[in-house]
């Protein structure tokens, strides 16, 4: 292996090195008299294609099966005219004939080669050699390392006029790939150069190449063309999608055929946006269980992205909640919005509360009321009994007006000092405007309905064990859930395991969730965009917003297409959506997909109503009359057995004296 670096007086600024992976692969069967000459032309064609597609930050490997002069290698670079990385492999193509396998002599070169791609701004593959079956090789297992990842460019040199191995064809119009075929026959010298296009993997020449005229093109592509920018031959992809308000709508219909699905909503608009501007049609399947997809014990998928993952489908509509598992699975587009997830819960009826009478006024105002009622009691017993050394009267009106005051009963008082007097009327006035307040306030409560929404937090969901937890099997959410060590994550999948979940396919959901929640005993867990169906008024009962989401959310969540691993398709999808996205399209979509989503938004949890209070609206303070009686007859019994108790003492007392 050889790596090195040149560069010329006019590109003296590292920083804007060019990198471009280049692979060499020379076939076993060039004669050896005119290797150097075959060399030296490749040489040429290269140096023009490279200079021509110049890119930022090149980087050269190249690799060949054949010992290739260091000078040549070096003279391609030194020809380009600008700064560039090389590295140089060498690798033979043997068979083992125990196991009758194909390898290299030198497996590790494609770590190697990955090592300097992760290290490079701009990577081209050129692989020379007239071996088909080396192509095809190296081409297969490049790709399984991730070496033909759409960024990377390859440039295959080779003497063959056609490639029989469908296999070659297919790696060749899937990656950023060019064939020049070396025609070294015919004088002058000249080249054809070939792309081979996505779907039908059929050659297109685009250029030629000689040594008397140079670099033409033959058509508008560019060398190293952006094929999936634009698809050409009636391309057709197969889309996974599965119904999900509101994102996309299923309309089920019943044909001479049997049952027909049809699609619209948000999603599928993108779709057309994206099939209209990339050139392509497409058909849609449904997954068989109905489910997104979800990592299972075995290692594999299932739903849509098992689908993709098999290459069963080109892409899934979903949207899909990004996360490592399926990152390593999959590859995620341009995010489409941002949701957490939240709960749904039903909204308690319009009820008074039974304890309104104490509520006119705070816990602090009672409790400091009852402290100032004894706080003069004993400050009148202390005064009275320092002033009656000093001052001789007959007393007061008692202790009892106080209390007689705070009942709003006449006080007569003719014998009490002034003192005694200003400490009446200071408490007469405290108590007039606190009952003055009472009044006001409990006028406005009593005609206030009370709505309650219970489950705000996660904390309030899990600590209630007759709550039924509702949520979608085989997604994202439910398998973060059962992955949770600590915390309320691990505390709601605990909850499930107790038989407090509900796990409901995604197709139907609505009239599922509708008939559950609105129970009071079930509370859905889902993304919130997900939830705003069930807040518009067509959710509304008797007037009132019939569901209600909580407050808190939990795990914020980009939501995006899912492409196959390292699909091409992707880079030309995601110029598309991202236009839809920050030009509010998508947004506009999904908001005119659910209409008057904000009457139910953020509902009032409290209304004033004009209509006259029944007995299940003032039980409480019956209840406190009831308690009131029961306490006078308590105290009435023990003072008649007190009494009772004291005479027969007193008599005793009397029959012993006359004795």
């Amino acid at each position: 292996m050889m790596m090195t670096t040149t560069s010329t007086q006019g590109h003296r600024n590292k920083s804007f090195v060019y990198f471009t992976v280049s692979i060499l692969v020379l076939g076993s069967f060039l004669k050896v008299a005119g290797d150097a000459d075959i060399i030296s032309k490749a040489q040429e064609v290269t140096t023009a294609i490279l200079k021509e597609s110049r890119c930022s930050k090149e980087t050269h490997v190249f690799v060949s099966d054949r010992v290739v002069p260091a000078t040549s290698v070096l003279k391609v670079v030194s020809n380009l005219g600008y700064t560039a990385n090389v590295a140089y492999f060498e690798a033979l193509l043997k068979k083992s004939n125990s196991s009758n396998s194909t390898t290299l002599s030198q497996p590790s070169i494609f770590h190697s080669i990955d090592k300097i791609r992760k290290t490079s701004w701009c990577l081209t593959l050129i692989v020379i050699s007239d071996v088909e079956e080396f192509l095809v090789f190296f081409t297969d297992t490049a790709a399984s390392n991730g070496l033909l990842k759409w960024p990377v460019r390859l440039l295959v040199l080779t003497r063959l006029t056609r490639l029989r191995s469908r296999h070659l064809r297919q790696k060749l119009s899937t990656s950023n790939g060019m064939m020049v075929t070396l025609q070294d026959e015919v004088a002058p010298f000249r080249c054809e150069i070939f792309i081979y296009l996505p779907n039908d993997h059929r050659r297109l020449q685009i250029a030629t190449w000689s040594t008397r005229f140079g670099l033409r093109y033959l058509t508008d592509y560019t060398l190293f063309p952006d094929k999936f920018s634009r698809l050409t031959n009636n391309a057709h992809l197969v889309v996974a999608a599965q119904g999900l308000s509101p994102y996309l709508f299923a309309k089920k219909t019943q044909t001479a055929n049997g049952t027909s699905t049809t699609f619209y909503g948000p999603s599928l608009m993108l779709l057309e946006l994206l099939a209209r501007r990339v050139n392509f049609t497409y058909s849609i399947v449904q997954p068989p269980d109905g489910s997104f997809g979800s990592l299972l014990p075995n290692g594999s998928w299932n739903g849509m992205v098992g689908m993709v993952v098999r290459k069963e489908v080109d892409l899934a509509l979903g949207p899909f909640a990004i996360t490592y598992d399926r990152s390593i699975a999959v590859d995620f587009s341009f995010p489409l919005l941002v949701d957490n997830v939240k709960i749904l819960g039903r909204r308690g009826r319009t009820e008074v509360d039974e304890w309104s009478f104490v509520m006119p006024l705070g816990p602090l105002v009672w409790l400091m009321t009852f402290i100032s009622l004894l706080a003069l009691v004993v400050v009148t017993k202390l005064l009275r009994m320092i002033g009656s050394k000093i001052i001789p009267f007959g007393g007061g009106a008692g202790y009892s007006s106080y209390i007689r005051i705070i009942f709003q009963q006449d006080v007569e008082d003719r014998e009490s000092l002034a003192w005694e007097r200003l400490m009446v009327c200071s408490w007469a006035l405290s108590v007039f405007v606190v009952i003055a307040s009472y009044e006001s306030n409990l006028m406005s409560l009593l005609a206030v309905r009370y709505i309650s929404e219970p489950y705000q937090t996660w904390r309030d969901m899990v600590d209630d064990e007759s709550l039924v937890i509702i949520q979608f099997a085989n997604t994202a959410q439910t398998q973060m859930l059962s992955a949770a060590e600590s915390g309320i994550f691990h505390d709601v999948a605990e909850a499930g395991k107790r038989g407090r979940y509900s796990l409901i396919p995604v197709p139907g959901f609505v009239p599922v969730v509708d008939k559950l929640v609105s129970r009071g005993d079930h509370v859905f867990l889902a993304p919130f965009l997900m939830m705003k169906l069930f807040l518009t008024e067509n959710y509304m009962y008797k007037g009132n917003c019939k569901f209600y989401a909580s407050s808190e959310g939990f795990m914020d969540s980009h939501l995006s297409l899912v492409f196959q691993k390292d699909s091409p398709l992707r880079h030309a999808m995601d110029r598309r959506i991202k236009g839809a996205i920050e030009g509010g399209l998508y947004s506009y979509w999904i908001n005119d997909a659910i209409p008057n989503v904000g009457s139910c938004k953020r509902p009032p949890t409290k209304i004033t109503v004009q209509e006259p209070l029944s007995m299940t609206n003032l039980w409480g303070m019956f209840v406190v009359l009831a308690a009131g009686c029961v306490a006078s007859f308590v105290a009435f019994v023990s003072e008649a057995t007190a009494a009772k108790i004291l005479a027969c003492r007193e008599e005793k007392k009397l029959n012993l004296y006359h004795e």
